[in-house]
């Protein structure tokens, strides 16, 4: 879930997809749902920005949850939730699939 971080109040999500979606503007805000379509939180974007996997940086993970902070820690873990996703569809995982590294803020709840 959104959370906030002792200094600041955006956090980073990153999602991979094969083709890129439409990527959210700053200011545009989004209902966040649970598994259940249950509204758990409402967040305004601040930053989107789609790079290839490959191509996201140490800097990019570092407001990540504290076990992702490592660079390589996070391409393993991302890596492997999406390559078997990815191979469910017929498709294969490569270096540069999109990724969105977003910075949001949580309005709601608050922190």
């Amino acid at each position: 879930w959104p959370t906030s971080r002792p200094g600041g109040r955006s956090v980073p999500r990153a999602s991979l997809s094969v083709t890129p979606p439409r990527l959210p503007s700053g200011g545009d805000l989004q209902v966040v749902a649970d598994f259940t379509r249950a509204p758990r939180a409402l967040v305004r974007h601040d930053e989107c920005t789609l790079l290839p996997f490959n191509a996201v940086t140490a800097a990019h993970v570092q407001i990540e949850s504290p076990a992702l902070h490592d660079l390589q820690a996070w391409r393993r873990f991302h890596r492997s939730y999406r390559e078997p996703a990815l191979a469910a569809r017929g498709v294969a995982f490569r270096d540069d699939v999109p990724v969105v590294c977003q910075r949001f803020t949580c309005l709601h709840p608050p922190p």
